[in-house]
């Protein structure tokens, strides 16, 4: 067995969030601990491929300018090296047209991310509708074509009610 001064220690940490303003600019200037980097996955919770889609979505956005978000994203591509990772969920009707990836690809072109595109998954209590694959697909390679790295996220257990966001606590009458 290896002795401990031989073995490699990495600090990795995954931060999400939908932006706080100034927050994601001091989380890339906090990139150490002592004499080690640490090694910081950003996700952001977009949702939306312009302001006014984004403040229905997320109702704090409207104390985050869409444009600031994505400028202190570029800064922290910038100070970190590190790419930033983009979660939209993708609604039905809503958020999930051509124009509506066009403009994201306009908003992300010319700094380090990647868009992980998340089709609804539906509960009762919501009316959002889930996308057709095909137009799940559709969104993707529009992305794509535009030279922003995609991923799509499918998720499993949807028919049983226990894919991501379909876990909840449930009254029995």
């Amino acid at each position: 067995m290896p002795q401990p001064r031989h073995w490699h220690w990495t600090t990795q940490h995954h931060v999400s969030t939908v932006g706080i303003p100034g927050k994601i600019r001091q989380l890339a200037q906090t990139g150490k601990v002592g004499n080690r980097d640490l090694q910081f996955t950003l996700a952001v919770s977009l949702h939306a491929s312009n302001q006014a889609l984004r403040q229905q979505l997320i109702p704090s956005a409207d104390h985050y300018p869409l444009e600031a978000l994505l400028q202190e994203c570029r800064d922290y591509v910038g100070a970190t090296g590190r790419r930033v990772s983009f979660e939209y969920i993708l609604l039905a009707g809503l958020n999930d047209r051509p124009e509506h990836a066009d403009e994201l690809a306009r908003h992300l072109r010319g700094f380090q991310n990647h868009v992980n595109l998340i089709p609804y998954n539906p509960i009762v209590e919501v009316e959002y509708k889930r996308p057709s694959r095909e137009s799940v697909e559709a969104f993707a390679q529009r992305l794509r074509d535009r030279h922003i790295a995609t991923s799509v996220r499918y998720s499993r257990g949807l028919e049983t009610d226990a894919a991501c966001g379909q876990l909840r606590a449930q009254t029995v009458g």
